[in-house]
């Protein structure tokens, strides 16, 4: 597996040149420091599901829009032991929420992930055992193998929000944005 680690030292140094203009450095490094060990916490099948709506939300949507609205996301669709169970008449009373992000496929796609989430976390006895099974931190292999694997049983996990997922539950990987895509892609 690729080692991003001098890669992500060279962008964090311009970034906090960059950023040291706007705010003082210390601001920058306090407002990080809750990111330094994300890549070692543990994760509960909550959490881990939890990530998983926000990415789905996040796909297309602008973030701030996305972060006011976390709570609520939450609140109707953060257990994904109860949102398996949604039925039509569940999904027409979260369209009814005008605190909530309105959009009826992300809604249902959060839906089908929960009953494929709550499949596997009953076949493995956690999330964590069932990612686990693809070794994608120690293999190039395995971690092809998981990304793949994410993609094809998760709506709304495609080429980029699937690095957005792995990315947020620890995986060593960047997400590559649009900007990083035009850059190097030329799209």
């Amino acid at each position: 597996m690729a080692n991003y680690k001098e890669l992500f030292e060279s962008i964090e140094k311009s970034l906090l040149t960059e950023g040291s203009k706007a705010l003082p450095l210390e601001q920058i490094h306090e407002r990080l420091e809750k990111f330094n060990h994300f890549e070692t916490s543990a994760l509960s099948d909550l959490d881990y599901y939890q990530i998983l709506v926000n990415i789905v939300f996040y796909s297309g949507f602008k973030a701030s829009t996305v972060s006011s609205k976390l709570e609520t996301i939450h609140k109707h669709l953060g257990d994904f032991e109860t949102v398996a169970d949604y039925e039509g008449k569940d999904i027409e009373r979260i369209l009814t929420d005008e605190n909530m992000i309105r959009h009826s496929g992300k809604i249902k796609a959060c839906i089908k992930n929960a009953q494929t989430f709550r499949d596997l976390v009953r076949k493995y006895g956690s999330f964590r055992n069932y990612i686990g099974k693809f070794n994608g931190k120690e293999s190039e292999e395995g971690f092809v193998q998981l990304k793949e694997e994410l993609k094809s049983r998760f709506s709304w996990l495609g080429e980029i929000t699937v690095y957005h997922f792995l990315m947020d539950v620890g995986f060593q990987v960047l997400k590559p944005d649009r900007v990083i895509c035009r850059i190097f892609l030329v799209t």
